[in-house]
């Protein structure tokens, strides 16, 4: 009796064997043909932090592949801007499915974990788009290819896709996480007993400015800053007198556009949209070619993000459609020899602050795209 149990207890175990077997080499073939059949994308990954809140990513498996079946992992710190001055992190040449990201904010104290699908047919979508980018006096085709993170304090995360031109594709909210300076150091590759974690945090937070070292004393973080710069949209479209020919646009959320003639259309208003940063438009008036800089945040494109820079325009423009929800233009405008700008539904008009705005007479050989 105990043979024939025997025997049957192997058969089973080897029954198992081969179906686990089989199941391995299925997951395996799948892979492969899903890596075989996928349209190769080359791209970049970029992390992005507002000034004086870096981040600190875990190094680990950041990015998803084919259900689990691949990983990428990488490391960054960033530092430099909300939407500017970005630090390279990796990237791959197929599409990932999802997000894996686990970083420290010092400023906070405080470590996050988001883990997420991305918008995979949208990316894919767009990364074969071809797109107009304004360079070194030239218009050039270019497409997307590149993936960008922005990590705000609290843990809202900004998905957007970069190079030709910057466009966000999805948004995340980070869980607060407990982890262990144990486990922290040593994915980074350093020892925990060599370095502590005050000492850790401290080569950041005693090199903040004296205001970000309050914040962080009192619990005053601004939490919601860069959620609401790309959360709250207003109903408002660019206008101008002007014989406009092109423009590039930058929005506050880091969205950034290229637009020349014919796409050109300022003639309706389309959809709410995030506040603007600054303009760089092209224009005839009497006969002559121009450049032209509108900047309506303090933050001067020429210069070092600051954290404070976006706040007074999108204070303005909250304020101006809190009191009236009707669309309205943005109008641009050159009165007495000098830039201006204002915000104007038919009814109530409300002039925006200019910083650095100037314009200049092209020479001949300057954008040869604008005749």
């Amino acid at each position: 009796m105990k043979s024939i149990l025997l025997i049957a207890l192997s058969a089973v175990v080897l029954l198992l064997s081969a179906c686990l077997s089989s199941q391995g080499k299925t997951l395996a073939t799948s892979i492969k043909d899903k890596f075989m059949n996928e349209q190769k994308t080359p791209w970049e990954t970029f992390i992005f932090a507002p000034r004086h809140y870096p981040v600190e990513l875990v190094a680990g498996e950041s990015f998803w592949m084919y259900d689990n079946g691949a990983r990428i992992g990488f490391t960054a710190h960033a530092n430099g801007g909300w939407r500017s001055a970005g630090a390279q992190a990796g990237g791959g040449s197929m599409l990932p499915d999802g997000i894996n990201l686990t970083w420290l904010s010092p400023t906070e104290g405080k470590y996050y974990h988001v883990r997420a699908r991305i918008p995979k047919e949208i990316i894919l979508r767009e990364f074969n788009r071809k797109l107009s980018m304004d360079i070194e006096n030239k218009l050039k085709t270019e497409k997307f290819k590149e993936i960008h993170f922005a990590l705000a304090p609290g843990g809202f995360v900004s998905m957007r896709l970069g190079w030709a031109q910057v466009e966000e594709v999805a948004q995340f909210q980070a869980k607060e996480v407990d982890i262990s300076w144990e486990y922290f150091a040593e994915a980074n590759h350093f020892n925990p007993e060599g370095l502590s974690e005050e000492k850790y945090l401290a080569g950041f937070t005693d090199k903040l400015p004296e205001h970000i070292q309050v914040q962080r004393a009192d619990g005053t973080v601004p939490y919601d800053r860069w959620k609401a710069f790309n959360t709250q949209k207003f109903p408002w479209h660019l206008a101008t007198t002007l014989d406009l020919h092109g423009y590039t646009e930058f929005l506050i959320n880091g969205n950034m556009s290229f637009i020349a003639k014919p796409e050109l259309d300022l003639s309706v208003y389309t959809d709410k949209q995030t506040v603007p940063a600054w303009y760089r438009i092209y224009f005839k008036r009497e006969g002559k070619r121009y450049r032209g800089n509108i900047i309506v945040t303090q933050n001067d494109p020429d210069q070092r993000e600051q954290p404070e820079g976006d706040v007074e325009i999108f204070n303005i423009f909250r304020q101006y459609f809190a009191e009236d929800k009707r669309p309205a233009a943005l109008v641009i405008d050159i009165i007495d020899g000098q830039i201006v700008a204002y915000l104007d539904n038919g009814i109530t008009k409300r002039d925006l602050p200019l910083y650095d705005s100037d314009y200049r007479v092209l020479k001949d050989d300057e954008y040869p795209w604008f005749k």
